[in-house]
């Protein structure tokens, strides 16, 4: 249908696109959703400042600051997976996915989904100190158990305080 009532001369969505625009008004195809778990959020902004200066956020049709972190819409899932692969490539995080069918043509055989990708950021920020279990301990080659954080990159960077070994890494994701 053409969308428009004549009887009254307003425009109205058709039921599939109103299904496909969803509850919140937006008609996106693709959700990622950033969080980091912690009170003060060091670590959120120097991702808000990365997805700034690398033009990630260009392709997002909408960008929403949320409770404890950000949303951004997009209107293809290769965007929004462009996006988590981003993530993934500057600092430690992990993700998961989850989608939802918006509609389905029986004829066809055609699927609409909306999918939604919640990247969890460490909440491991530079400056605080960390207790390390004793298996990354001894990952990290015997590094006191207690340890500060000196730096969030791809990696974690970790100072031992009782030696005066330099930084550590552990990796992508902490303990």
């Amino acid at each position: 249908s053409s969308g428009i009532n004549a009887e009254y001369g307003h425009y109205q969505m058709c039921e599939v696109c109103c299904k496909q625009k969803g509850s919140d008004g937006e008609a996106w195809r693709a959700l990622v959703q950033i969080r980091q778990r912690t009170v003060h959020k060091k670590t959120m902004f120097y991702v808000e400042q990365l997805i700034l200066k690398h033009d990630m956020h260009r392709d997002a049709m909408t960008i929403r600051e949320m409770e404890g972190g950000i949303n951004f819409y997009y209107s293809a899932k290769n965007n929004a997976r462009k996006m988590v692969d981003f993530l993934l490539s500057v600092i430690p995080c992990q993700y998961k996915t989850s989608q939802e069918l918006v509609s389905h043509d029986i004829q066809s055989n055609v699927f609409n989904y909306k999918y939604t990708y919640f990247v969890e950021i460490t909440p491991i920020c530079k400056d605080e100190v960390v207790c390390l279990t004793v298996g990354t301990s001894r990952y990290l080659n015997h590094m006191s158990q207690i340890a500060i954080c000196t730096r969030i990159s791809d990696n974690i960077h970790l100072m031992d305080p009782c030696t005066p070994c330099g930084d550590r890494h552990t990796g992508k994701h902490a303990d």
